[in-house]
C-alpha cells in the first residue's frame, strides 16, 4: 500500500525526471519464475541471465560485472555514464553492490528510484507479456511448464 510519503516521492520523481532522455536508460529487474535477471532499453532487450537459487549481493555483482556491464557498454559505447534503473530490493542496495557501483560510477549512473513503484519500470510489462505468451503456447495439461522451457522461450 502506498502511504502519503510514497505518493509524494512518486510525484517528486515524476517532476524531477519529466525532461529526462529515457532513450539512454537501462531498466534492470529480476523475475522470480523462472529466476532470471534481464534488462531492456529503448533499443530493445538486453541480456537475460538465469539465476541459480536465491540471488545475493555477491552473485549480483558477478552478473553486473561479467554479463550486464559488458553488454550495456557494448550497446552504448558513448557518452557515459549510462543511466540504469533497478528497484530497491536488499540485493540491489547491499554494501557489496553499492561499493561496486561506486567503483563504476564513470560507466553507470544509478537513477534513484522511488520505493513501492514497480509499475514505473517498463521491464515489469515485458515479464508479464513473456509469461502470458509462454502460458498461451503450452498444452492445456501444463506438463511442460518448467524453468528450462520458460528460459528457452525468453531467449527466442
Amino acid at each position: 500500500m502506498l502511504n502519503e510519503d510514497h505518493r509524494v516521492a512518486l510525484v517528486n520523481f515524476a517532476q524531477q525526471n519529466l525532461n529526462r532522455d529515457w532513450s539512454r536508460v537501462i531498466f534492470l529487474d529480476e523475475k522470480t519464475f523462472p529466476r532470471v535477471l534481464g534488462w531492456i532499453s529503448s533499443d530493445g532487450p538486453g541480456e537475460l541471465v538465469q539465476i541459480g537459487g536465491r540471488m545475493n549481493g555477491a552473485q549480483y555483482v558477478r552478473i553486473l560485472n561479467d554479463i550486464l556491464l559488458p553488454g550495456i557498454l557494448d550497446r552504448y559505447a558513448h557518452p557515459r555514464p549510462i543511466t540504469v534503473v533497478q528497484d530497491n530490493s536488499g540485493v540491489h542496495t547491499c554494501r557489496i553492490v553499492r561499493t561496486w557501483l561506486e567503483a563504476h560510477r564513470d560507466e553507470i549512473e544509478m537513477l534513484p528510484w522511488p520505493a513501492k513503484s514497480p509499475d514505473l519500470n517498463p521491464v515489469e510489462n515485458v515479464w508479464g507479456l513473456m509469461v502470458q505468451q509462454w502460458q498461451d503456447e503450452l498444452p492445456e495439461n501444463g506438463f511442460n511448464r518448467n524453468v528450462e522451457n520458460l528460459y528457452g522461450h525468453c531467449n527466442r
